[in-house]
């Protein structure tokens, strides 16, 4: 059964998060293959914003539809 993150919360069960790094440059297809691997396993993706002070695609644009 699935449940969106406010319903978890909600819950009061215990809830797994991820940290996703996005990709130096535009081309994130690969990045998003690699975070569908946490499906069923993390209940959050937290997608890094300025990691390491390096100058990565922005947190925001780096989501999936």
């Amino acid at each position: 059964m699935l449940f969106n993150f406010r319903e978890k919360l909600n819950s009061r069960k215990f809830l797994v998060t991820a940290e996703v790094s996005p990709p130096k440059g535009t081309r994130f297809s690969a990045s998003l293959e690699d975070a569908s691997q946490l499906k069923g396993i993390a209940d959050a993706l937290n997608v890094t914003d300025n990691q390491c002070s390096i100058m990565h695609m922005s947190s925001l644009a780096f989501r999936s539809k």
